[in-house]
């Protein structure tokens, strides 16, 4: 990526026609007649650091970011520690502005983003070009932690914030890590990260805008340290842990004790019978054990709906009393990505998909996830602790998230363009409102994929409730990002 990049600097040790001070001393290329983005970038310098008791040190360098307010570009945000010119440390900040979702991805794949902005402050007035410096073959794309950070920003959906203590070299990676997923996974840029700041204010830094926020307290502010170890302590304890991914049933069995799993193996963490039992006892006990098995299976599998397969050998049933299923149960009939609603066509053909798109959320009966057996599962069945976790973050999605989705889409209000006095206005009037509303739209980008994982039985069926709440889920998702690509 040899291309220019347009740039914005924010310091106190370049030149600038009113001296030195700080203040926005670059903004080249087509950020010059874009003042609401410098606004956007001055905020979030100021936001990062005070003179002072608050000062910004001993950090090497950040990375974050905001989406534009046009919501069309992205703008890297990179803080570095230097010294002004008479050899003082310091803060600058350098905002690398992407025009579209493949600059911002081949960015990330190949600039050195803290040498770059190294660079531009090299010359004692910032240059009128910025030319990035490219990341070694050998280094690859930093990608450390991402998972995680994704991780516990799921966890605290819907309220859409993580505020997390800096770590020299480790923040800055799992934040670029962050972006690549959200590039290359959802296609659109990430939500605003504030990747560095001396501010311990947490409710001034959640009403900021963003959805990840670094602090780092100034050496020697002990009262700054103290408070953000007690607000992340606290921020723990009032959320739930999800849980690492594993199966959610094991037998009870006295420790050492042998239970015959599927295909003759054994469960991770016990010991075989020893090879010198009679083997007419290990026989007869896995007689017995078989019997109690299959009259088990008889009391407790789930009765096949209607036109469905009945459970093919070696496949684990849904658990009705304990825990939840045991292995990844992936439906027959997976949910098939969305395809492209609003490339193609004429304008009056993307007007019929949004119109019936209007009547299938309409459709939906909030109250037929209540009554779903998945819902019965999850608040009737007896789990132990352990799980209890994965049990909230389950009904929320049926409770909370899927409602919530349909409350969102017609929310949009875009049936009043094809009420009487909406559908006067011309076509192209009509289309490029809804695209605007749609393009506004915002969803967690969590999908149903946890549901999917824990009740595959319930996707089996094409006209089953949750199958067809999770389709439409993913047809607002493709037309959210389909509106944003067209405008």
């Amino acid at each position: 990526m040899s291309a220019a990049i347009d740039y914005l600097l924010y310091d106190n040790r370049s030149r600038a026609s009113w001296g030195r001070d700080w203040g926005l001393k670059a903004a080249t290329g087509a950020l010059a007649e874009r003042q609401d983005v410098q606004q956007k970038f001055v905020d979030y310098c100021k936001l990062s650091f005070e003179t002072g008791r608050n000062r910004l040190a001993d950090f090497g360098w950040a990375v974050g970011g905001f989406r534009t307010p046009d919501r069309k570009g992205y703008v890297l945000c990179v803080t570095v520690e230097v010294e002004d010119r008479a050899g003082r440390p310091t803060v600058a900040f350098v905002g690398l502005y992407h025009g579209d979702i493949a600059v911002f991805q081949r960015s990330l794949a190949e600039v050195d983003l803290q040498a770059t902005a190294r660079a531009i402050l090299e010359p004692d007035e910032p240059p009128a070009v910025c030319t990035p410096r490219l990341r070694g073959a050998v280094d690859g794309p930093e990608h450390v932690g991402s998972r995680e950070l994704v991780e516990d920003l799921r966890r605290r959906s819907p309220v859409g914030f993580l505020l997390a203590a800096f770590q020299p070299e480790e923040s800055p990676s799992a934040v670029l890590g962050y972006f690549q997923d959200c590039a290359q996974s959802f296609r659109q840029p990430p939500s605003n990260v504030l990747g560095v700041t001396s501010l311990v204010r947490p409710q001034e830094l959640r009403q900021s805008g963003h959805t990840i926020v670094y602090c780092h307290p100034a050496p020697g502010n002990h009262m700054a340290r103290e408070a953000l170890a007690r607000y992340l302590a606290e921020q723990d304890e009032k959320l739930p842990q999800r849980p690492t991914p594993e199966p959610l049933y094991e037998p009870s069995l006295p420790q050492g004790a042998v239970w015959p799993a599927p295909g003759g193996g054994i469960y991770p963490g016990q010991r075989r019978r020893p090879a010198w039992s009679p083997l007419l006892i290990g026989l007869m006990s896995l007689l017995v054990v078989m019997v109690l098995l299959a009259a088990g299976w008889a009391l407790l599998r789930p009765p096949v709906p209607n036109g469905q397969p009945e459970t093919t050998a070696g496949e684990l049933p849904p658990s009705t009393e304990g825990d939840l299923p045991a292995e990844t149960q992936s439906s027959d009939v997976p949910i098939e990505p969305p395809v492209p609603l609003l490339t193609s066509g004429t304008d009056e053909e993307l007007l019929r998909v949004i119109e019936a798109q209007i009547q299938r959320f309409r459709d939906l009966d909030p109250g037929e996830l209540g009554r779903h057996r998945v819902h019965q599962i999850l608040t009737e069945v007896p789990l132990a602790p352990a799980y209890q976790a994965r049990r909230q973050f389950l009904l929320r999605d049926i409770e909370v998230r899927l409602p919530g989705v349909r409350e969102k889409f017609l929310g949009l209000n875009l049936e009043y363009y094809f009420e009487e006095r909406g559908k006067d206005f011309p076509v192209a009037d009509r289309v490029n409102a809804i695209r605007t509303a749609l393009a506004a739209a915002e969803l967690d980008g969590a999908g149903c994929q946890d549901l999917e994982v824990a009740f595959g039985f319930a996707f089996r069926s094409e006209s089953g409730p949750l199958r067809r709440w999770c389709a439409a889920l993913r047809d607002f998702e493709a037309l959210i990002l389909e509106s944003r690509a067209a405008r």
